[in-house]
């Protein structure tokens, strides 16, 4: 390219760019092409290509993918982690056999009444009948209207009470069905853990190479939370302000940090990159989970832009 007088081209093959069980999609043309630039056909010392290797096998770019990779062969494997699950439709199921039970004591206090009712009515159909035999006698119309007002009555309590029970019965009927359906639910999912279990004790290495790997990446990510703490970067200092000196407010300045750093090093971004719409989600996601836990930050500085002698005592703990 020394050689172009009136311009240079330069032509980059890459392979089409997507994204396939979560991993990074492939490098743009600019990545490539800087690569390219970057790499010398000198010969290297065997020190330096050993230390190169080594931080190499270090870099977030090598290890994030490594992991995913790792994760998801132990998923096709095994199968997901569904203990969460489990714990919570057995919550769920406690709370629809509770609901039941309820249910249930409804519908035996309705049956109690309804045989109450039952007898009251046919004590005052007895009634009414005696008080019709003396009503020729007697011509006691008073008590004639009484006894048939109590008749009515006790029909329409009666009738009530019928319609309550039928509509017990009904919710009783769903809420067995509920449960049914969560008992199974929860035979399912302890069945499922028990596969997740017996296939992790059978395969020791997969799992052991996915926990060095995870051990790995959140080392790497801590060091470089201290690494920024110690040099400062410019973009750091602008996000974060100085690192405090001890104490909890450290400790969330290293978290924060680590996660800018963090995904600086894994996508290869340039600091004035930060924040820019890039075309790959998961790119995207990562830098919007950055953002989420960079908010407090900059409502704190708001929050002390417009009440600068005030101290507000944020003690909220957030995890890496």
């Amino acid at each position: 390219m020394t050689r172009g007088r009136l311009e240079n081209r330069a032509y980059v093959v890459c392979e089409t760019a997507g994204e396939h069980h979560g991993e990074p999609a492939e490098p743009t043309p600019t990545e490539v092409l800087t690569r390219a630039l970057a790499r010398s056909s000198a010969d290297r010392a065997a020190t330096e290509v050993l230390r190169g290797e080594l931080a190499r096998a270090e870099d977030l770019a090598v290890l994030v993918p490594a992991l995913l990779e790792a994760r998801r062969q132990i998923v096709a494997g095994a199968g997901p982690d569904r203990r969460a699950e489990v714990a919570d439709a057995r919550l769920d199921l406690q709370f629809l056999e509770a609901r039941l039970g309820r249910a249930r004591a409804e519908q035996a206090q309705l049956d109690t009444e309804i045989e109450h009712a039952r007898g009251a009515l046919e004590e005052a159909h007895g009634e009414l009948g005696c008080v019709e035999g003396r009503l020729l006698l007697r011509h006691r119309r008073e008590a004639l209207g009484q006894a048939r007002a109590r008749v009515e009555s006790w029909s329409n309590t009666l009738a009530h009470d019928e319609w309550r029970r039928a509509n017990a019965v009904d919710l009783v009927e769903r809420v067995e069905a509920e449960c049914g359906r969560a008992r199974m639910r929860v035979n399912d999912l302890e069945a499922a853990v028990e596969r997740w279990a017996a296939w992790l004790d059978a395969h020791p290495t997969e799992l052991a190479y996915g926990a060095d790997l995870d051990k790995r990446v959140k080392r790497r990510t801590s060091e470089l939370g201290v690494r920024a703490a110690e040099e400062l970067p410019a973009h750091i200092e602008e996000l974060l302000g100085p690192a405090p000196e001890r104490g909890p407010a450290r400790e969330r300045w290293l978290v924060r940090a680590a996660a800018v750093e963090a995904f600086r090093e894994q996508w290869r971004v340039d600091p004035t990159g930060l924040g820019q719409q890039w075309l790959r989600s998961t790119q995207r996601r990562h830098w919007e989970s950055v953002e989420r836990l960079l908010e407090p930050v900059q409502a704190d500085r708001v929050a002390h832009a417009l009440h600068p002698v005030q101290d507000r005592g944020l003690e909220i703990d957030f995890g890496p």
